[in-house]
């Protein structure tokens, strides 16, 4: 009956072990599925290259018209400005005529944009803040970056929390995550210099210690890249 009973035991802690991991893992990717990749109102559209209508002498800043295929776009023909500096995602050989790409942008007005970045072709027209490479946004793929280093990065927070208020990135939520992560290291710690010679607890407090980092990383994760 002992034998059972701390059979049952190991088994709840490996069923603990494995959904602590799962957690680590499938986190992140739940995250940047929510948190918006770019601004709160952001055209997001697909939509299918019809060819190149100029370019800047530097051939840094390329006009293309397009098609729209699917999503939220202000006409059925529009121009797309791509940077090839600062569109995220963007490089010349996944652009040409034919090609079909989601792409995220922001309406370019007289306004917002002016000199070599607004040329007139009576269409609207959209500057590309970042274009989708396979399932995710070039942004999610820096913030999956940002979420799965942060357990190393918390590492850091007792060192960080005493320069933070002299920093210009200053926040309250800012301070608020430092002290949450200061615990979290030292109370990690402590518990696993207490119960060193007991595998199984420090793995779990390990991964504990990596999800609990994650989470606390997500208020301020797009600050940070």
């Amino acid at each position: 009956m002992v034998f059972e009973c701390d059979y049952d035991l190991k088994n709840v802690e490996y069923k603990a072990v494995i959904v602590l991991l799962v957690a680590v893992f499938l986190f992140p990717l739940l995250v940047v599925q929510i948190i918006p990749t770019d601004s709160p109102e952001p055209y997001v559209f697909q939509v299918r290259f019809n060819g190149l209508l100029g370019e800047t002498m530097n051939g840094k800043l390329r006009y293309y018209i397009v098609g729209h295929v699917e999503g939220i776009s202000p006409s059925p023909e529009f121009v797309v400005t791509i940077d090839l500096d600062y569109s995220r995602g963007t490089s010349s050989e996944r652009i040409g005529e034919g090609r079909v790409l989601w792409m995220q942008g922001s309406l370019m007005t007289h306004e917002i944009y002016y000199g070599e970045q607004y040329l007139f072709f009576d269409l609207p027209q959209l500057y590309i803040s970042q274009i989708k490479n396979g399932v995710l946004w070039p942004d999610q793929l820096t913030e999956l970056r940002v979420l799965y280093m942060s357990p190393v990065n918390s590492l850091l927070s007792p060192l960080q929390l005493p320069l933070y208020a002299f920093t210009e990135e200053f926040s309250l939520m800012g301070l608020l995550v430092l002290l949450g992560k200061t615990a979290l290291v030292v109370s990690t710690g402590y518990l696993a210099y207490k119960r060193r010679h007991e595998r199984r607890f420090l793995i779990k407090i390990i991964l504990a210690y990596m999800l609990l980092a994650i989470i606390l990383t997500v208020p301020v994760l797009t600050d940070l890249y």
